[in-house]
């Protein structure tokens, strides 16, 4: 099976046009480099570099090679940058939903400050006193008073509340 970083390693190969410079830039053994070409050969069933004691050349078939798996290697650092970039900011929309009066007291302001923070990201807020089926109505992030009914969930306790039943003589 043919592995990634084998093709790095022909890579850093070609461009530095030595076994020992590339070792020194992928900070391994010379040894290693060595066994990694000659793997990624084996593999593809083509001898893609020309090797004597005082040189090194590229065959027509590793040049081919070179040029078509760098630019895999590319599309791929530039795929791992993007990720990289999304997960530095969150985008997207978060939906979250909870009862009436915590999310009326507690959550708009949060939300707003949120917002402020996060520009690239949309915040559903569901606020409701009826039971949600968080997993079917797609809910992210979910605020529940009382005792947590499905165990299936991951809950933190995020404070305690005290209820008081006020009424006037009249």
């Amino acid at each position: 099976m043919l592995d990634l970083n084998d093709i790095v390693v022909f890579a850093r190969v070609v461009e530095t046009g030595s076994f020992t410079a590339a070792a020194r830039l992928l900070a391994m053994p010379k040894t290693t480099v060595s066994r990694r070409v000659a793997a990624l050969e084996r593999e593809v069933g083509v001898r893609l570099l020309q090797r004597t004691t005082r040189s090194l050349n590229v065959t027509d078939a590793g040049r081919l090679y070179y040029e078509q798996s760098s630019q895999a290697l590319r599309t791929i650092e530039e795929a791992n940058l993007r990720l990289a970039e999304a997960r530095a900011e969150p985008s997207g929309t978060i939906r979250i939903s909870a009862p009436v009066g915590f999310g009326g007291h507690f959550l708009t302001a949060a939300v707003v400050d949120f917002l402020a923070i996060y520009p690239k990201t949309k915040v559903e807020l569901r606020l409701t006193d009826d039971k949600l089926n968080l997993v079917e109505d797609g809910i992210d992030l979910a605020f529940r008073t009382g005792i947590l009914q499905d165990s299936t969930l991951i809950a933190r306790k995020l404070g305690s509340t005290h209820r008081l039943l006020c009424a006037s003589p009249d």
